[in-house]
């Protein structure tokens, strides 16, 4: 039961194969295992101990590329790496130390004037995940905490590599032109829906790889195929693929600390801070290998649909990739569906001198070891066993 963010196969009764909450994980261990007792088998053992990054899945291993180098980074989105209940996750905590301070709004601005307004962008990153610090003003933070009935949206454009790939347009009435092209569109809204969006032409669920330079504000959901279809064999009945959308994105305290804590969540409000955190597994930006700052880039359009279609065709390493610079980010603000704000800015345009956030490549990965929350579970139920057993 692999506690991934990503998913490689449906399972009709919940048993999917990844995008199981660590809770579950342990709940449904032992709910399979009083299945072997009641069948009358010797025993059972649990696959497996720890969260192995070496390993790789039919839905993924075609993206990660340099495929030598996928053991430098961890993959959350690949349930072959995130089977264990002793969780191996990188030692750098976000926003611990070494984050950048991306762009702040200054006095001159207003700021003190406006009701509403993005204060600042903070960027962290780390072997699994880059993370966004989204500092708000007070009453704009409150409008995203659950039961707020004020309409609010904040849409962050990003633009991972080259000036002049992808758009230089968000779909925000009377919002300036980007200074760069985007290829991901961040949404987040006060009702706690969040997407992550991408350009049409750089589509990894299409196998679409070009983000060439546009000028409108088209952005699409990205869906992967995770059960292939099936023709019945005995009366020929079909049954369709199914897809997973890695668009949609999961609110809840990522902090593993936290008692609130869920191991699947995107991003969440801390309103004492004032504070919206978000947190993005690389390969969700087409980041092919973030420790070689690696990201998805092929200017074909005839690739073979699907995972593994590509590898079984043209073998691995088969995407074209670039080396990229680093991340530019643009943010809009919008109060009951109007725009109110926009960063970075220098009067009425997006602010053309901020730099990009880039990163220094690694060779060696740090970790720490977690037992996550399914091994009390585990270890509760196990005692209890052991006990009647003996």
């Amino acid at each position: 039961m692999p506690t991934s963010l990503g998913i490689a196969h449906v399972h009709p009764e919940g048993f999917h194969h990844g995008g199981i909450e660590e809770r579950k994980q342990g709940e449904m261990l032992t709910r399979m295992y009083e299945a072997i007792q009641r069948a009358g088998y010797a025993g059972a053992m649990v696959f497996e101990w720890h969260d192995e990054w070496a390993k790789r899945s039919w839905v993924e291993m075609d993206y990660m590329i340099p495929y030598e180098r996928h053991i430098y980074w961890h993959n959350v989105l690949d349930p072959e790496q995130n089977f264990g209940i002793v969780s191996y996750e990188p030692k750098k905590k976000p926003f611990s130390g070494g984050e950048r301070v991306y762009f702040r709004r200054s006095e001159s601005e207003g700021l003190k004037e406006k009701n509403w307004t993005i204060e600042g962008l903070d960027v962290d990153h780390n072997e699994a995940f880059l993370f966004l610090r989204i500092k708000l003003n007070k009453d704009l933070c409150g409008a995203f905490i659950s039961g707020s009935k004020k309409d609010a949206e904040i849409l962050i454009g990003i633009d991972t590599f080259g000036d002049r790939n992808g758009t230089n347009r968000l779909p925000v009435d009377s919002l300036p032109a980007l200074p760069t092209g985007v290829e991901f569109l961040l949404r987040i809204n006060s009702k706690h829906r969040a997407s992550l969006l991408s350009r049409p032409d750089y589509n990894r669920g299409e196998s679409l790889f070009s983000a060439q330079r546009a000028f409108d504000a088209d952005f699409v959901r990205v869906k992967l195929l995770v059960n292939r279809e099936q023709v019945s064999s005995e009366d020929g009945t079909i049954f369709p693929g199914i897809y997973t959308d890695l668009s949609s994105l999961n609110y809840g305290n990522f902090r593993p600390m936290s008692k609130t804590y869920n191991s699947l969540a995107h991003w969440y409000v801390d309103e004492a801070k004032e504070c919206l955190y978000v947190r993005v597994p690389w390969l969700l930006l087409n980041v092919s290998d973030p420790s070689s700052r690696t990201v998805l880039h092929d200017l074909r359009t005839d690739l073979p649909k699907g995972p593994a279609g590509i590898r079984a065709f043209l073998g691995m390493n088969s995407i074209g990739t670039v080396r990229t610079k680093g991340f530019k980010f643009y943010a809009a603000l919008l109060i009951d569906g109007k725009l109110s704000d926009f960063c970075p800015r220098s009067g009425n345009k997006f602010d053309k001198r901020v730099k990009r956030f880039s990163w220094k490549t690694w060779n060696r990965p740090l970790y720490i070891e977690r037992k996550n929350l399914s091994y009390p579970v585990l270890s509760e139920f196990f005692s209890k066993v052991c006990s009647i057993a003996d």
